[in-house]
């Protein structure tokens, strides 16, 4: 059964049909500072001053969460910039926004344990998910297939290490990203089924 679930995760075929929304409010001041290297986040702010936010040593475990989940991505579609036209102002958001994901998938083996934690995989694997029209349109060829493999990785990792996670919400909450996730994708209707089965097992639990 193992060997199965994991060969369903592989991203070479990984296309995705129709993903979730995050419904939550964006904010476009949030969207400027993130974008001119200003992160705020668990009440912290870090100036980047020309380095990635992954290579700034966080200020506090809450700040590495948030940081490493990526759930301010929804901010960054927000972006408005007045000089130029709605369309133009998301170009150079989602530029930033990929330049950001290409760089922690570069450097994830570097990143603190928390950042790997099978809850985390799971908040991070929906957070690209949600934003994944975003991040991939107009994105070059390469950098598409680094973000799919790094969205299957994680939610691969989230839902092959899920009994691990002995909270019941927390359980709960990591079956649904992953599930999320994989309902998302075009075809793949044995992970569906999977990840459908886990959540209604979870629910029960």
């Amino acid at each position: 059964m193992t060997t199965v679930l994991v060969g369903t995760w592989a991203s070479h075929r990984a296309v995705f049909q129709a993903v979730p929304r995050d419904m939550r409010t964006a904010d476009p001041t949030r969207a400027s500072e993130l974008i001119e290297g200003y992160f705020a986040l668990a009440n912290k702010v870090v100036e980047l001053q020309g380095r990635m936010p992954f290579d700034v040593d966080p200020p506090s475990d809450a700040f590495a969460v948030e940081l490493h989940s990526f759930e301010w991505l929804r901010h960054m579609r927000a972006y408005e910039l007045t000089s130029v036209t709605a369309k133009d102002s998301q170009r150079i958001a989602a530029h930033h926004a990929r330049e950001y994901v290409l760089n922690w998938l570069e450097t994830s083996r570097g990143h603190p344990p928390l950042a790997h934690t099978p809850q985390m995989a799971a908040r991070r694997a929906l957070s690209l998910t949600n934003h994944a029209a975003f991040l991939l349109d107009e994105a070059e060829p390469q950098h598409y297939r680094a973000i799919m493999a790094g969205i299957m990785r994680d939610a691969k990792s989230a839902f092959t290490r899920r009994a691990l996670v002995e909270d019941p919400a927390e359980h709960c909450l990591l079956v649904v990203a992953c599930a999320s996730v994989a309902h998302a994708l075009r075809d793949h209707i044995a992970l569906k089924q999977q990840t459908r089965d886990a959540l209604v097992q979870s629910l029960r639990d």
